[in-house]
């Protein structure tokens, strides 16, 4: 059903939609009974005036939490895909899209565990 221009155009909408919906700016999502209200728990921007910038350290820790943060919403999106998407070729794309960004995100989440283990223990025995 979508095609070439078409389905950018309907993906870059989703995207839209997904990150006002995810940063709070766009329209609560709404059922007919209540409101639902999207927050991400434990936000990096609790996080983010604790840390310097300019420290390459605290760069690398908010580089690896907005690498983070687009995974999850392409994710969302690649789901969306499989969920809404009409065309069996699409979802079967979107599905291996999927997979291959589930593992990016597990190498990402371990590496932002890593770095919050040696923000907190910077003494700590390093395994290599």
């Amino acid at each position: 059903m979508f095609g070439g221009r078409s389905q950018s155009r309907h993906e870059s909408d989703l995207r839209k939609i997904l990150r006002e919906t995810l940063s709070g700016t766009g329209p609560a999502l709404e059922t007919s009974e209540e409101t639902v209200i999207v927050t991400e728990p434990n936000s990096s921007r609790e996080e983010e005036p604790l840390l310097d910038p300019a420290d390459p350290q605290g760069a690398a820790y908010l580089a690896l939490h907005a690498e983070r943060a687009a995974l999850e919403e392409e994710l969302t999106l690649q789901q969306q895909r499989q969920r809404f998407g009409s065309d069996d070729r699409e979802i079967a794309s979107a599905r291996a899209t999927e997979s291959s960004l589930l593992k990016d995100l597990d190498r990402v989440l371990t590496m932002i565990r890593a770095a919050e283990v040696r923000r907190q223990q910077p003494k700590a025995r390093r395994w290599q």
